[in-house]
């Protein structure tokens, strides 16, 4: 769960045991002839594959906790009783104008995330990605219980990868795009690459080095974003769930149709959002506009989840399908 990216000026002396195999393919390098300006350091080791990490990323450390530390998290305290949702104050609350008279909405904080992962975790409901901003929640006007929820969270770029053929929604890799650019980048550098006494912190071989690792790391940045923006976002609409006392009162529905008139009032479409929910079930949805998709059609990051998923429903009889908004 932990990962370290610690990449120093003068790490030549201690790169060829991990002189990456692009370069070696490329320029035929072999180990024992390694220099920095042509290595590549593989230190990253979370997330699904190990990527070798940009060389501008000098002295960075990062401690990533995984999302299943919710899950634990949320049976542990499960055991010893809810967090009473009295505690969380109303943030921007607008009262219902339905069945559900009594009950209010507002955005999500922080404060919503322990208890809406306990219920999710008592219910067999998916608990990871708690994120208390992408919230919606309804709770009784009368007491400040919550009484239900729903979220629209960010699943990823909606471009298909251009590399592979046929290849799903989401399968772009923006990340790696970006860190291929800064590599070529980095290999035209006409700064000296400090060496010696010259990689010093306080010398002017070092400071001329890292200011240029700056605006290259800057220039990543802006062209990370301007990509992500011409790429679009995919979305989920998931952890739609009303208390049981509280339904047939038209909380869901309600939920479900401010979440998404939210969404598209920021300018986002609703064509862009996705849903995860069983057959029986899929009806329910398509009032709000949403209707299945077939396999291929599934977004690359759901592909994962629908397939886990549908496996452990078929245990109980059940089918799980992907819908997609209109």
């Amino acid at each position: 769960p932990v990962s370290f990216c610690c990449t120093t000026l003068n790490d030549e002396m201690h790169a060829a045991p991990f002189l990456s195999r692009r370069m070696r393919e490329k320029r035929g390098t072999s180990a024992s002839g390694a220099s920095t300006s042509t290595m590549k350091i593989m230190t990253r080791t979370s997330g699904r594959r190990r990527h070798p990490q940009p060389p501008d990323r000098i002295c960075q450390a990062s401690i990533f906790l995984p999302r299943s530390f919710v899950v634990v998290a949320a049976i542990l305290i499960a055991g010893f009783g809810e967090i009473s949702s009295a505690l969380v104050p109303p943030v921007s609350s607008t009262k219902a104008a339905s069945k559900g008279a009594g009950v209010r909405f507002r955005r999500g904080t922080e404060n919503d995330e322990i208890p809406i992962a306990i219920v999710m975790a008592k219910e067999l409901m998916n608990p990871i990605g708690i994120r208390g901003s992408n919230f919606l929640v309804a709770e009784s006007e009368r007491t400040g219980q919550r009484v239900g929820w729903c979220q629209i969270r960010p699943l990823g770029p909606a471009q298909s990868n251009p590399d592979a053929y046929d290849s799903a929604r989401g399968s772009l890799d923006l990340e790696r795009s970006a860190d291929d650019a800064m590599w070529d980048e980095f290999e035209k550098d006409e700064t000296p690459f400090p060496n010696g006494l010259g990689s010093l912190p306080w010398t002017k071989e070092y400071r001329a080095a890292a200011e240029s690792a700056k605006a290259r790391r800057d220039r990543r940045s802006v062209a990370l974003a301007r990509e992500r923006l011409e790429a679009g976002q995919l979305w989920e609409l998931a952890s739609v769930f009303v208390v049981p006392e509280f339904r047939g009162q038209g909380i869901g529905s309600d939920l479900v149709k401010r979440i998404i008139s939210e969404h598209k009032k920021m300018g986002f479409s609703s064509s862009d959002v996705y849903a995860l929910t069983l057959v029986k079930t899929a009806d329910w949805y398509s009032r709000f506009g949403f209707g299945v998709v077939a396999g291929k059609d599934i977004p690359a990051p759901m592909q994962f989840e629908v397939a886990a998923g549908r496996v452990i429903t078929s245990f109980i009889g059940e089918e799980l399908v992907c819908l997609r908004g209109n």
